[in-house]
């Protein structure tokens, strides 16, 4: 087994850094030379202006980028599956049989009131407030033991049982 004093030795590092030296001052005379030869030719880059098919970068700050990050976790369909309508495809049914697949289970009237309702599918329950979505349905209003859920341009109302 070759230690690391046999490969040191081995090994030329003054070609090494020769070469290296050499790379780097072609490379800078190369630069030089383009940069002068497009100075004689009355070009340079002040004068220069983007191509039209260019896109020009926006660059945020960072309190832009963390308020825009944040509120994507606000969105409250972050993390629900996505539905009809917002797949594009419009299938007109009527409100109940939209809905016949939800069961509201409870009421929670506090500041911003919330209902409970349980998705018969997969025996899920689901928090909504007012502005939510269930399945296709807007959540319109949250009264004492009622919801009113708006679907297309119908309103129906879910009673607690």
């Amino acid at each position: 087994m070759l230690t690391a004093d046999q490969i040191y030795n081995t090994f030329d590092f003054k070609l090494l850094k020769k070469i290296l030296f050499g790379a780097s001052a072609a490379v800078f005379l190369f630069i030089l030379f383009d940069q002068a030869t497009l100075f004689l030719s009355g070009a340079s880059f002040a004068k220069k202006t983007a191509p039209t098919n260019v896109v020009k970068l926006e660059f945020l700050d960072e309190k832009t980028i963390l308020v825009k990050y944040l509120s994507q976790f606000n969105d409250p369909g972050l993390f629900r599956k996505k539905t009809v309508s917002e797949t594009g495809v419009v299938k007109k049914q009527s409100a109940v049989e939209a809905l016949k697949d939800y069961r509201l289970k409870g009421v929670v009237l506090l500041d911003k009131p919330e209902a409970i309702f349980i998705d018969a599918r997969d025996n899920k329950s689901m928090f909504v407030k007012e502005g939510d979505k269930i399945g296709d349905a807007d959540v319109v209003k949250i009264g004492e033991g009622k919801v009113t859920l708006k679907y297309f341009e119908e309103n129906t109302e879910m009673v607690l049982k």
